[in-house]
């Protein structure tokens, strides 16, 4: 009937401790409704049994451990010493005199070893900064937005698939409450990718004159391992960014970006022509404009000039007499002249 108590109690579900206490408080033997005390026969023992979850397939292995006690104990310890991480299936046989049996099971991951790592560093992008500048710089205000796929993972999750659905005893059978259908590692499998169960973003906005800021986000659809979050910003803050992973044995794991905003194009001024100690701001021929000397000055405030691109062409054709590309050098004043040939 109903059962306020869970069937089957274990201390810890996913554990580095190999010594687990399972307990099992709470069982009774009914009696038939309308009937008494006197015709139920009483629990007379509880058994334990540990089978080792065998992956891919989530099958059972034969019993690696058991544990049998009477009818007035109601907790054991098992140890599950193992030399790498493994998913155990722990069954609980209450048996009454009259030989009547319920079982009931749950799953303990132990796992005292693997831990998360990162691969090559350009999986861990933001992918709506500017990619000219390995994307550091973003140029508009628009979200933030991330990719990670396949930068994180847990090499021994990603070569034992011990996640997967957990397939039924063959000779022991336990259903409705009796059986892991919901909560920490179900016998539906957990969703994960190579042992991560979650991430969460993690930034802080430094604002030149203003207080940092910082905020965490739970990334919703983290198996799509991308993120995007609208974020308060201004050209010229500073973002430090941060995707942390954390895996089915509680290990965490993370990274960091810098992100710029500047979406203020840079300033071009006092363009004009120089020849002879004179400036103007008109040719007479091909030959006059070949020994004139281009002159202008420009700036940025925030990100900086990274080059400049020139050209001179023609307005009544359109034809292009000379361009080039001058890459801008890191001075206190930086002045360009371009002189045409």
């Amino acid at each position: 009937m109903t059962c306020n108590i869970e069937p089957l109690q274990l201390a810890e579900r996913i554990t580095k401790n190999p010594l687990i206490k399972v307990s099992f408080y709470g069982w009774t033997d009914p009696f038939p409704s309308g009937g008494n005390q006197t015709q139920a026969s009483g629990i007379e023992s509880f058994e334990v049994y540990v089978n080792e979850v065998v992956p891919p397939n989530g099958t059972l292995s034969s019993i690696v451990l058991s544990k049998k006690v009477n009818n007035t104990e109601y907790s054991v310890n098992l140890n599950i010493t193992s030399e790498k991480p493994k998913l155990y299936c722990i069954t609980l046989e209450t048996k009454d005199f009259a030989n009547n049996v319920q079982h009931a099971r749950r799953f303990v991951l132990f796992d005292n070893y693997s831990s998360l790592k990162t691969s090559y560093e350009n999986l861990l992008k933001i992918t709506s900064a500017s990619n000219t500048e390995p994307y550091a710089w973003q140029n508009h205000h628009n979200d933030v937005c991330l990719d990670w796929k396949d930068y994180f993972y847990n090499k021994f999750y990603q070569e034992n698939k011990v996640l997967n659905p957990i397939q039924p005893h063959h000779l022991i059978s336990a259903t409705s409450i009796y059986e892991q259908n919901t909560g920490v590692v179900p016998v539906s499998g957990t969703p994960n990718i190579d042992g991560i169960v979650g991430f969460v973003f993690h930034w802080t906005r430094y604002r030149k004159f203003h207080l940092n800021i910082t905020g965490s986000d739970v990334v919703p659809e983290f198996q799509k391992q991308q993120f995007c979050r609208a974020l308060d910003m201004e050209d010229g803050d500073t973002f430090y960014i941060q995707i942390e992973a954390l895996d089915i044995a509680n290990n965490r794991l993370g990274s960091n970006r810098t992100l710029f905003i500047d979406r203020t194009a840079p300033i071009i001024v006092n363009i004009n022509l120089f020849k002879n100690g004179v400036t103007q701001l008109f040719v007479h021929n091909t030959t006059d404009l070949s020994r004139m000397i281009l002159n202008f000055e420009t700036y940025d405030s925030h990100s900086g000039i990274r080059n400049v691109k020139w050209m001179i062409s023609k307005s009544d054709t359109g034809e292009n007499i000379g361009n080039g590309t001058i890459g801008a050098k890191h001075l206190n004043e930086v002045k360009a002249f371009i002189k045409s040939t």
